[in-house]
């Protein structure tokens, strides 16, 4: 019985600590066209939905300084008879040959997705790294931390019609130290709580 209510007050201590988290505000972020950026380290899954023109195109994450592939075209277009659409797999894959691809957005760093249509050039979903400064993508909330991007790659004499590359996005924090700690120490103590019943057994 002493073993029990120990047992119970360590968990109720964990419950509680967890409760208190839970209680804490959802962590600040941006995830836009002033850039992405998040105040802890962020696992962002990413799915390609289609790409659309003659280009050949490539979408990255991109730091300022590096450049990571999400998404990458073998050709243009599956074919000139679907209007020059891209599909996948037949025409995009992520590195691993998948349609989807994640990145995890590491604490503080303000990143910026990068869409590189061979010959075209370089558009990037942050407004203020265009040259000019346009608006290159659009970002549309679908649902509770989800969004659909899409891209105009300024293409067909700057048609921007946001059909030329599309991905959809949907992103949850990594699990902090101190809660996975808690989650073990439940676990822990319900373990050698049981190991105890069945030595006195």
């Amino acid at each position: 019985m002493i073993n029990f209510t120990k047992t119970a007050a360590v968990i109720g201590l964990v419950a509680g600590s967890s409760l208190g988290l839970a209680a804490i505000p959802a962590q600040a972020f941006s995830f836009g066209n002033d850039g992405i950026q998040f105040d802890k380290d962020t696992l962002v899954d990413f799915g390609f939905i289609s790409s659309q023109g003659l280009f050949k195109s490539t979408l990255s994450v991109f730091d300022g300084t590096t450049s990571t592939v999400l998404f990458a075209e073998t050709k243009a277009f599956d074919t000139s008879l679907t209007d020059f659409k891209g599909s996948c797999p037949k025409t995009v894959s992520s590195p691993s040959g998948n349609c989807e691809n994640s990145f995890l957005f590491k604490s503080g760093v303000n990143y910026s997705l990068l869409l590189d249509s061979t010959p075209n050039g370089k558009v990037y979903s942050t407004t203020s790294l265009n040259n000019p400064a346009t608006l290159q993508a659009i970002f549309t909330e679908t649902g509770a931390n989800s969004y659909l991007i899409a891209f105009d790659d300024r293409g067909n004499r700057n048609d921007v019609d946001f059909n030329d590359f599309k991905v959809t996005a949907e992103f949850k924090s990594v699990p902090e130290p101190t809660a996975l700690a808690g989650l073990g120490l439940v676990a822990g103590t319900i373990a050698l709580s049981s190991r105890r019943k069945k030595n006195q057994a």
